[in-house]
């Protein structure tokens, strides 16, 4: 990339004074600047990578009419300039891509999840943030997640306001016992992107009572919307069921168990009407997290406010036949 350093002058009018393109030195001199048609309009564009108050960053330039401008300034690393990052340094990625238009403009545009990487053996994630970059002009939005460290992070791009504009499903596993996941959608509304579905707002608002009945029998009540499951644990055998109940079948001592944090999270259009819905899954949990009794399911509809559950039910599991 020696031959770039021409660029660096060009590159440097973007750059605020502080700012440092990354150079290397041995074997011989080479500069984080190089040329290519990026975006396969058959025009060559310049990328650079600098670093800026201990961040990483590289920048796209556009030459349109003859004039220089600025076409995306990304936070994080890039797979081009591998070789100017240490290996501490470099552990930034793209973990996955979708596209689709998401501002409205009939233009598609590009929607990424960018993630650093603790260790090289470790599937372990943190700082997950959403990208975005505008189709029309190339500028990328960052959109920071609340809770942003997990595993196998996730994008679903789908109408699910009804305003035939996709919005941006997120979906990270949280990698705990219980199988809990942090989600979020991010809708496009009023020149700007804005939050629409949070998990923890979600598991916060919808509360449940589990408790054992006697007669081998589980009471779920969901709090909102207000409904009684009654569940028959005899499937669970006699193993099982000794341990709790008296030769009558009554209970030998009270036990509650409880409905875990969201676990699911999934985009399915129903109605097929174009306009998506979430099935949304939570574990009902009898004396430990592994002793599951069945899912709580609601299926979430957008109401043109907010998310509301369209309808509820409970899925049970199946007593095994020899």
């Amino acid at each position: 990339m020696s031959e770039n350093y021409h660029y660096l002058p060009l590159v440097k009018q973007f750059l605020p004074p502080e700012a440092e393109v990354f150079e290397l030195t041995e074997p011989d001199s080479r500069i984080a600047i190089f040329t290519a048609d990026l975006d396969g309009d058959q025009i060559f564009e310049i990328a650079a990578a600098y670093r800026l108050k201990g961040d990483h960053y590289v920048m796209i330039l556009k030459n349109n009419h003859n004039t220089w401008h600025q076409a995306a300034n990304m936070k994080g690393n890039s797979a081009f300039f591998a070789e100017f990052y240490t290996a501490a340094e470099y552990d930034r990625f793209i973990v996955t891509e979708e596209r689709a238009d998401v501002t409205g403009d009939g233009i598609p545009d590009t929607v990424f999840l960018t993630a650093n990487q603790l260790a090289p053996d470790s599937s372990y994630l943190n700082n997950i943030t959403l990208n975005i970059k505008d189709g029309r002009n190339g500028q990328v939005q960052q959109i920071p997640l609340k809770q942003n460290a997990g595993y196998d992070p996730s994008l679903f791009l789908g109408d699910f306001t009804g305003d035939k504009i996709d919005d941006i499903l997120v979906v990270i596993d949280s990698g705990g016992s219980g199988g809990m996941i942090f989600a979020y959608v991010f809708s496009y509304k009023d020149r700007s992107f804005k939050q629409i579905f949070d998990s923890d707002a979600f598991n916060e608002s919808n509360k449940y009572e589990v408790l054992y009945l006697d007669q081998f029998k589980a009471q779920v009540d969901s709090l909102k919307p207000a409904k009684r499951y009654i569940l028959d644990l005899q499937y669970k055998g006699k193993e099982y069921l000794n341990e709790i109940y008296k030769k009558d079948g009554t209970l030998k001592a009270p036990v509650e168990g409880w409905v875990a944090p969201l676990s699911g999270l999934y985009p399915v259009d129903f109605e097929r009407d174009g306009m998506y819905e979430l099935d949304a899954y939570q574990n009902i949990a009898g004396r430990y997290s592994a002793d599951g009794l069945g899912y709580m399911m609601n299926v979430l509809k957008w109401d043109g406010l907010k998310f509301v559950t369209n309808r509820q039910s409970i899925a049970i599991f199946g007593e095994d036949k020899e």
